[in-house]
């Protein structure tokens, strides 16, 4: 095999024609192409879309909103595609001085006689990759408009989309790879409600038919969802580029993520997001898998310790910040406003739907849309939500990972219904990382790698998690709560049920 040298590999640079000034990226550049999506009404909606959504009503500068964020996160796909390259192109640098290196590292020999993964392939074909600005354009888009879809209220709003059937049958100009994939997942999933992300793909579709650009709406979609196939004879078909971009966006080391954590620390004002970004930027790298047969991303070894930081910031987010518990009793009265519902959905079609922001999404709630016998709590739980901050308070929390909690967690429940107190209850969970650990003599069933030196100083691809003590502590928050009523009855029923909980005797 013949390796390119050195002086022969290059990066195509972007054309940019805007520049936009972001307070947590500073100036954030723009394509003509990127600019007519930009400007596109479904894009200029994530405006009245709140990032976090009820979290202002616990820290007031929590009113960013999805369409900084989503700025942000295609900056940050293209400071980690330069990074890529440029993290490649010095480790390939550095074992060119090594004559035996791609010998070597055929050989598999790691100490355990294991192969994980390989840097050579990726030297081979880094020129090509790089040279081509197709992947990158393609990448931006999937950063910029990951969230275009989402709706009021953010994850919390997605108890009112509705099924997939409706979907299918409201949008009948959607592409046909679109309708293949919302008929499977009907088929497959007894017709479930829609995510949020349902709506991204069928917008992008709209909005890529709406403007003229250079890039294919179906590879970006390809990126966002890896249930759907690049359109044919795409570039993102070769080395696996289309698995690459979306580990990029969404995986245990993506940018989306990147983006929140930071922004939503500053705008909360707390520290528990904050992490070393450049060092990580600093050692994202490349491997070939062959059993995938495609490229994934690694980290180097120098910024292990920075990765571990920034699964530990974010399992911190969870737990202090999109846990809080008052931002999760809106939660509960969300869930209770929508059993309470006769039509308990959002607009299936993709126009009506995208007319329906944070500022008027009220006009869905003050509709006839409540049994009679239920009008005045409906109207009231609204008006308590969105416009006076009159929230519903935890009555009970209890850790469920353990039989004695889930088990004390079902007789608050009962003690409650047997009380007729009106109730709901939410789960409460985050882990630091979907990473696994492996067995010894078992392969990897994580994509991410590491790449570091082993005893001769070559440098070896291997199972991240080998390296990762979040991976081996499991350090997971699991918790249940349940909300009532903050009326004049709140203390009486929540004395009552911790003395009927303390009664109980203890399971032998």
């Amino acid at each position: 095999m013949t390796q390119p040298k050195p002086h022969s590999i290059s990066k195509a640079n972007l054309e940019f024609s805007r520049r936009v000034r972001d307070n947590l990226h500073g100036t954030i550049e723009l394509t003509k192409a990127e600019d007519k999506v930009l400007s596109h009404p479904y894009f200029q909606r994530l405006r009245r879309i709140k990032q976090t959504a009820f979290l202002s009503y616990i820290f007031p500068g929590a009113s960013h909103t999805r369409f900084e964020h989503s700025l942000g996160v295609m900056s940050l796909a293209s400071r980690a595609w330069s990074s890529i390259f440029e993290n490649q192109l010095r480790l390939f640098r550095n074992t060119q001085k090594q004559e035996l290196f791609e010998q070597l590292e055929k050989s598999g020999i790691d100490g355990e006689g294991e192969l994980h993964g390989l840097l050579t392939p990726t030297f081979e074909w880094i020129n090509e990759i790089f040279a081509n600005s197709y992947y990158e354009k393609v990448l931006r888009f999937a950063a910029l408009l990951h969230d275009v879809g989402h709706p009021p209220f953010s994850h919390s709003g997605e108890i009112f989309l509705p099924c997939a059937s409706e979907v299918l049958d409201q949008n009948p100009k959607m592409p046909n790879y679109l309708k293949a994939y919302l008929q499977e997942l009907i088929e497959n999933n007894d017709d479930p409600q829609v995510s949020h992300e349902c709506y991204s793909l069928m917008a992008i579709a709209k909005m890529f038919d709406d403007v003229t650009i250079d890039v294919d709406a179906r590879d970006v979609i390809c990126v966002l969802n890896t249930d759907i196939k690049p359109k044919p004879n795409s570039p993102l078909a070769k080395f696996g580029m289309a698995n690459l971009c979306h580990e990029i966006v969404s995986s245990e080391l993506d940018i989306d993520r990147m983006d929140y954590l930071l922004r939503d620390s500053r705008e909360c004002g707390v520290v528990y997001g904050i992490y070393d970004i450049s060092r990580i930027m600093g050692s994202i790298t490349l491997y070939f898998d062959p059993v995938s047969g495609g490229l994934h991303p690694a980290i180097q070894y120098s910024g292990l310790a920075a990765f571990e930081d920034y699964l530990r910031a974010r399992h911190s987010m969870y737990q202090q910040l999109y846990f809080h518990k008052t931002s999760v009793a809106c939660e509960a009265m969300l869930k209770r406003i929508k059993s309470l519902m006769s039509r308990p959905t959002m607009q299936a079609k993709l126009e009506e739907y995208f007319a329906i922001d944070e500022t008027n999404v009220s006009q869905l709630f003050f509709v006839p849309n409540a049994p009679i016998d239920h009008q005045n709590e409906y109207l009231q739980l609204v008006a308590d939500l969105l416009s006076h901050r009159r929230l519903w308070k935890r009555v009970y929390e209890s850790d469920v990972t353990t039989e004695g909690g889930q088990r004390a967690f079902e007789d608050a429940e009962n003690i409650l219904s047997e009380l007729e107190v009106v109730f709901e209850s939410i789960t409460a969970r985050s882990i630091v990382t979907k990473l696994k650990s492996r067995p010894k003599d078992q392969s990897s069933q994580n994509n991410l790698r590491l790449i570091i030196k082993d005893n001769r100083q070559v440098l070896r691809v291997r199972p991240i998690e080998d390296y990762l003590s979040v991976v081996k502590r499991r350090e997971d928050y699991f918790s249940r709560r349940i909300y009532i009523s903050r009326d004049k009855n709140y203390e009486q029923v929540r004395t009552s049920l911790i003395n009927r909980l303390q009664q109980i005797p203890p399971p032998l």
